[in-house]
């Protein structure tokens, strides 16, 4: 292993500023090359094994005897550190979270809540998500320039996850404070130290939690055409208890929104700086789905899940004990030389494409569909009404090793009506 390290760059996975000030694609390449089964260690914090390789990926995903999910599967959860004020929301009820249940509990769980979020399911909503993202473009559409993540990529799917899940919109201004300090990274406030981001994003899942519980018992009153009823349905029929509903409300609010936004700000990017693909896109528009699978391999919109090692087992030649963590990076995988043909080329008409930027096995993303609706539909809707579109400044990456995406997307675009003013000036 020796030997191999001295080809690998430098690096910190635990340094967020590390994700912050680079692209880390060059630290994945030689990983993949040289260690694709890397033990990660730094004085004072506890060792890991990160997972490079597309089909290495594929395998811990699917077996889910050795390597398991109920001991967490991303950062430190804030909920940790809280005690809501109804039983079913504490800390020790956060074991039956879909993400952290493993076979034949999140099967059977699972599959409960998979009516709601087939393809089929979702396509309904597709009305909804068109309306809303051009209600925010035409309010965004005269300043000439903004900020597409704070201004359009934040907003739109957020007020998406308000309409599905039937919360009024004149709360949606509380969920997307909730969201913002629940996730700092998208706007960290440089004099505000770590404690304090946590603290904030402990009060904001606190509040978060109450509301969703408020929400929760007069849907029982009074059900409406959302989410939220449904799960009132399946409570009623005795196939969920209150702890599973509301650990779902959460988990639905957090990854339904920063996933979408990660992939949708980092395609306009990646759209920005290939403009051969947007005219290829432009003229063939067929080609939407593809480019969409794309965009969700480029752009990778989560870092990392992790599992933990109920048994001694041996991975590329890496004995691993039972107990170590080992954390799947998903990007890197995404880059995988034996999988995708010049996997560093940005190319919305590849195929296959068998990205796992939504996971693999029995934790494959379960809003997938709808992530991929609201790419679909929001992605030709932007470059529709703003034909003519570029950098204003420099792209801001998150300060995030769990979330890849931007922080700041600073833009600068014309409308269609004043590119028509001025073709007949």
């Amino acid at each position: 292993m020796k030997s191999q390290e001295g080809q690998i760059p430098p690096f910190d996975f635990m340094d967020l500023d590390f994700f912050a000030s680079q692209d880390p694609h060059q630290v994945w390449h030689a990983l993949r090359l040289h260690a694709p089964v890397y033990w990660h260690e730094k004085q004072g914090q506890a060792g890991f094994w990160l997972v490079t390789k597309h089909a290495d990926v594929i395998l811990v995903s699917h077996d889910s005897k050795t390597f398991v999910s109920q001991r967490g599967v991303g950062p430190p959860c804030p909920s940790d550190s809280i005690v809501p004020a109804n039983a079913c929301l504490r800390p020790e009820a956060a074991r039956r979270a879909l993400n952290l249940l493993d076979p034949p509990d999140h099967t059977k769980m699972r599959r409960i809540f998979s009516s709601a979020f087939t393809p089929r399911a979702v396509s309904r909503w597709e009305p909804t998500v068109r309306g809303l993202g051009n209600r925010v473009l035409e309010q965004i559409a005269h300043a000439g320039s903004a900020d597409f993540v704070q201004d359009f990529a934040m907003r739109v799917p957020l007020a998406v996850l308000g309409t599905v899940m039937g919360i009024p919109q004149d709360d949606w201004p509380l969920l997307a404070k909730w969201t913002a300090d629940r996730a700092p990274d998208y706007s960290s406030d440089p004099g505000r130290d770590e404690s304090e981001h946590r603290m904030a994003s402990d009060l904001a899942l606190e509040e978060l939690s109450r509301y969703l519980w408020k929400l929760f018992t007069m849907r029982q009153r009074e059900p409406r055409e959302d989410i939220i009823s449904e799960l009132v349905v399946l409570k009623k029929q005795g196939q969920l208890t209150e702890s599973e509903v509301m650990w779902f409300c959460l988990l639905l609010v957090g990854a339904g929104h920063e996933t979408t936004c990660n992939a949708l700000s980092g395609g306009i990017v990646a759209m920005l700086e290939h403009r051969d693909q947007l005219r290829t896109l432009s003229k063939n528009p067929s080609l939407l789905d593809k480019a969409v699978e794309e965009v969700l391999r480029w752009t990778s919109p989560i870092v990392f899940f992790s599992r933990f090692v109920t048994r001694d087992t041996m991975l590329r030649g890496q004995r691993i004990r039972s107990g170590q963590r080992v954390f799947l990076v998903y990007p890197s995988a995404n880059r995988d030389e034996e999988v995708f043909e010049c996997p560093n080329r940005f190319d919305i008409s590849r195929e296959p494409n068998d990205h796992v930027a939504l996971g693999a096995g029995n934790h494959f993303c379960l809003g997938a569909a709808l992530a991929r609706l609201q790419l679909r539909t929001l992605m030709p809707l932007v470059f529709a009404r703003f034909p003519t579109i570029d950098f204003l400044g420099q792209p801001q990456r998150l300060r995030s090793n769990f979330s890849a995406g931007y922080s700041r997307l600073p833009i600068q675009y014309s409308t269609q009506d004043e590119e028509r003013k001025s073709r007949n000036l």
